[in-house]
């Protein structure tokens, strides 16, 4: 039998560290702090940033995007309007148009008048070119943490609940919320810049936190 002042049992070891390049999981206080390993939720209703790590706001963010939108646009919208040209958009133009009901012609006041639309090509393209976007941002967010903008300007996004890199079907969820959050001129993106956690719409509906060294 054990007397009175038996060695307590050694502690747990440590988690493994994250991978290379990736930011240290987030950090529980240490009064809720038992032993989870690396990428396991603990009981911590809202969790902060690991030390050295901050929220990203939102003009960091914005160019991050900004350099992805270069990268991918310029290229896939080039294409786009090299194969098919002339054939995304409609473009007529008309003499005698009445304008303010005296006499005719615009507000030039040269008589001619010009109106363009574009085409169901052209709005086909817009859908292959943003599914191409989602491929992009889900696989690089699921599988590196990061895309090559948020490389250029040191962003990471996370799980909100652990700090860990997030899985694909999250990676899926964050772009389909991106969108949602683009609609209303923007809005929930912007939402970033005066959020505490700096989380837009698509953050909340997917959990994630963007981080940054500091």
């Amino acid at each position: 039998m054990a007397g009175p002042y038996q060695q307590p049992p050694a502690p747990p070891p440590p988690p493994p560290p994250p991978p290379y390049g990736y930011p240290a999981p987030y950090q529980a206080p240490a009064a809720y702090a038992p032993p989870y390993g690396y990428g396991v939720p603990y009981p911590v209703l809202r969790p902060g940033p690991a030390p050295g790590l901050a929220y990203a706001g939102f003009w960091i963010r914005f160019v991050g995007y900004f350099i992805d939108a270069l990268i991918l646009d310029i290229p896939l919208y080039g294409l786009l309007i090299a194969i098919f040209g002339s054939q995304l958009w409609t473009f007529h133009c008309t003499n005698n148009v009445p304008v303010f009901g005296n006499g005719f012609g615009n507000r030039f006041g040269n008589g001619f008048y010009c109106s363009g639309e574009f085409t169901g090509l052209f709005y086909l393209g817009w859908l292959v070119i943003t599914l191409l976007h989602g491929v992009y941002f889900a696989v690089l967010w699921s599988r590196v943490g990061r895309t090559i903008g948020q490389m250029a300007v040191g962003l990471w996004v996370v799980d909100a609940r652990n700090g860990a890199r997030i899985s694909l079907g999250k990676a899926i969820g964050r772009y389909l919320g991106f969108l949602v959050s683009s609609i209303p001129f923007s809005l929930g993106l912007m939402w970033a810049g005066w959020d505490p956690q700096k989380q837009g719409w698509h953050d909340k509906m997917a959990g994630t936190f963007v981080v940054r060294k500091v």
